[in-house]
């Protein structure tokens, strides 16, 4: 797991994150008491300066481990109360690539466990988002810091970072998805109070209220006291400052009873280490008599009392009884030998056998995490692909319905010439025509009609281009506006039947 440091301290020095009643701390960490904006920002450049940061093919300066700074601000209210607040300020490292950025040694494994800590606050935001029951906020020290900024009682703000270039892509795509995935948690921060002091605060506002109403009745009344009214309200005041004081005692009393059971927690476990230091010790002892008794006690003895009978009955086979025992002795030499290495390999064996369960067994989570992490790649992706097959089903429909407009009302020699005199705008990414501010739709058939000489333009005509001197004869001007107004009238049933609006042809 990763290591956590303080770089407003003794930056060699590992701190430790603990669970603690007041929630996620480090213990170790140093803070500074500021007064103004400035020493802040002192501190965060400060910081900065710590970190540590090395060069890769990617980036000179790499930041290679994330930074969390945290301010606390405590306000005093009017009526004795305190506000306090807490503001993190992370920054988190980005996802690296060892193909990308060619690190090696201890740079590699930085990016490792900077990968490791980024998996890990993936898949909590995935299970926030979902609603599971149960989120790793343990898989990391990064995830257990943001534990109160992700999932607690917070409101957070995550700017995502994109590189424009095509050879980012991958990282662009990724962090998009931890950015979709990390606007879908439902945080509602409100206000911690203590219920102790809510009540207390209560209690204070009701006894003003009362002295309040008192002296305005001893105004009223012209300076005379009730003596009656005053013991009734002297005897409220005295029952309400008793439950202010029963509310302290139980507070103090509470945090007597937390010291004393804590000091009862480390004496029952000094307890307990002392009688498993005695049991060590008997289970030593215990062994070493056994030892004993197996060596000095059986066997020899045994031993002894069959060389006195062999010496006694058997003198003339002493010396061939001593070879056998020679050779049962080498026999048995060898067969312990051989037991011995039997013994090593098989232990090898178990602990390579032990070691390869447990790499399986710690990569067998983050399979399933990568799996879970390809599944909404790939629900994405789908989507994606769904979206744009809908937007060409539906330009295939306007082409469709463009053609069939262009077939039915414009002649095919036309749509040639028009295509001739077309040309593609690599700017402004738009197909400009020649002189198509002359066209039937941008001109009204009250118009005046042109000159001989000008250019008469009834939206399919070759004089568009301004290629083809136009006849003069007022008859044949008559049979072409006729026309004209024809083809604008059916073409603009056509599309009203389409439902689509032409309020250049009317």
């Amino acid at each position: 797991m990763e290591d956590v440091c303080d770089l407003l301290g003794d930056t060699s020095k590992k701190l430790h994150v603990r669970q603690l009643d007041t929630g996620i701390t480090v213990v170790g960490l140093s803070s500074h008491i500021v007064k103004n904006p400035q020493e802040i920002t002192d501190l965060l450049m400060k910081g900065a300066k710590n970190r540590t940061t090395g060069a890769t093919a990617m980036n000179a300066t790499s930041s290679r481990s994330h930074s969390v700074f945290t301010i606390i601000i405590e306000q005093q209210e009017e009526d004795g109360r305190t506000r306090m607040g807490k503001l993190n300020l992370v920054d988190l490292a980005g996802s690296e690539r060892l193909g990308k950025t060619e690190a090696t040694g201890q740079r590699a494994k930085e990016g490792a466990k900077i990968n490791q800590s980024l998996l890990a606050l993936g898949n909590v935001i995935s299970a926030l988002v979902t609603g599971s029951k149960h989120v790793a906020y343990r898989d990391s020290k990064l995830t257990q810091l943001l534990q109160d900024s992700l999932g607690g009682n917070a409101k957070t703000c995550m700017v995502a970072t994109l590189g424009p270039a095509n050879y980012n892509y991958d990282e662009t795509l990724s962090t998009l998805l931890y950015a979709t995935r990390a606007r879908d948690i439902k945080n509602i921060p409100k206000i911690n109070e203590d219920p102790k002091d809510a009540l207390l605060g209560q209690l204070k506002a009701q006894i003003d209220a009362l002295k309040k109403q008192l002296e305005e009745q001893n105004a009223s009344a012209g300076g005379d006291v009730n003596v009656e009214d005053n013991t009734y309200l002297k005897q409220i005041e005295d029952k309400h400052k008793s439950q202010i004081k029963a509310l302290m005692a139980e507070k103090n009393m509470n945090e007597e009873q937390r010291k004393k059971m804590r000091e009862k927690l480390e004496a029952e476990y000094e307890k307990q280490k002392k009688t498993k230091e005695e049991s060590d010790q008997l289970k030593a002892k215990i062994q070493q008599m056994e030892q004993s008794v197996l060596v000095g006690g059986v066997n020899l003895v045994d031993k002894a009392k069959q060389q006195e009978e062999e010496i006694r009955a058997h003198e003339s086979k002493m010396r061939r009884q001593q070879e056998e025992q020679k050779a049962l002795a080498l026999k048995k030499k060898q067969e312990e030998e051989q037991i011995l290495l039997a013994e090593k390999k098989y232990g090898s064996i178990k602990e390579e056998l032990v070691g390869k369960v447990h790499k399986i067994k710690k990569i067998r989570p983050l399979i399933k995490k990568m799996e879970e992490s390809i599944d909404d790649i790939q629900q994405q992706f789908e989507r994606e692909k769904n979206e744009q097959v809908s937007q060409i089903r539906n330009l295939s429909r306007e082409l469709l319905l463009l053609q069939m407009i262009a077939s039915s009302f414009i002649p095919d020699d036309h749509i040639a010439n028009i295509e001739r005199h077309c040309k593609y705008d690599e700017v402004n990414q738009k197909t400009i025509i020649d002189k198509v501010e002359l066209a039937g739709c941008h001109q009204t058939v009250e118009e005046e009609l042109p000159e001989i000489n000008s250019v008469y333009i009834n939206g399919i005509d070759d004089a568009i281009f301004g290629g083809t001197s136009l006849i003069n004869e007022e008859e044949q001007r008559s049979k072409k506006v006729h026309a004209m107004k024809k083809k604008r009238q059916a073409a603009h049933k056509l599309l009203n039947e389409f439902g689509i609006a032409d309020t250049a042809m009317d």
